[in-house]
């Protein structure tokens, strides 16, 4: 799965001009009232235009993450790596005794049996620290090996990084393209588009400032959609 940021931009930004063309739209023959009501007309138009542009959901059995999948295959699983293991944790514990946090040690390692050892006894030594959440603990060291993985080029990492990444940007786009079809996007929804594809959000910045700098086009906008709304004006 491949998100192309640009067809989605581009999408946007020919929506955002159609909207300030229905938007302003006029014509000497009509009354103002009809002028309104064929702004009303366009305005639907081209919201059923970008609608159809716009990524569709994920379902739920894609938003997987496979990341405890990946966690759970570095268990030692032979008498041989368990001895592994137990080495690799006795260098983790010298160093900790030698002053460095297990924060340190874990952006340190560079190699995937020390991460996995560290994984092994996460649980174990969040529990023997001085914390009224251990099993947090725990958590947040399970997450920093797993991003250390993905740093040491760890493959099975790697790959349910971009996984898990690709769809996050995926469904961020669906939201924000699908809030778009009112008058604007929530702190939310760009928010989540920043973290999953923070050079998607900075082209949607630039478009959104393009189209409509001083928010005129959004006011009228939502004006023609109250009027709709209240039945004060019918779009046939």
């Amino acid at each position: 799965m491949t998100i192309n940021t640009k067809l989605y931009v581009e999408a946007y930004a020919a929506y955002q001009a159609e909207l300030a063309a229905a938007a302003t739209w006029t014509h000497r023959d009509y009354s103002n009232s009809g002028i309104t009501r064929e702004r009303a007309r366009r305005v639907v138009e081209a919201r059923k235009k970008f609608q159809a542009k716009i990524p569709a959901a994920l379902r739920p059995e894609t938003l997987t993450d496979h990341r405890p999948k990946v966690l759970d295959a570095l268990a030692p699983k032979s008498a041989d790596a368990v001895a592994v293991h137990s080495h690799e944790w006795a260098t983790v514990e010298a160093a900790l005794k030698s002053g460095r946090v297990i924060q340190q040690v874990i952006m340190e390692a560079t190699s995937v049996e020390r991460l996995a050892a560290i994984l092994s006894h996460a649980e174990a030594f969040a529990y023997g620290q001085e914390t009224s959440d251990p099993a947090g603990v725990a958590a947040d060291l399970k997450s920093m090996v797993y991003d250390r993985l993905v740093q040491v080029d760890y493959e099975p990492a790697v790959t349910a990084n971009t996984s898990n990444e690709q769809f996050a940007a995926h469904q961020a786009w669906h939201e924000v393209m699908t809030e778009a079809l009112g008058t604007d996007q929530s702190l939310g929804s760009l928010t989540a588009l920043h973290s999953a594809d923070p050079e998607g959000y900075r082209a949607l910045a630039v478009a959104r400032a393009t189209a409509d700098p001083t928010g005129d086009v959004r006011q009228a906008v939502a004006r023609i959609d109250s009027l709709v709304v209240s039945g004060d004006l019918k779009v046939g």
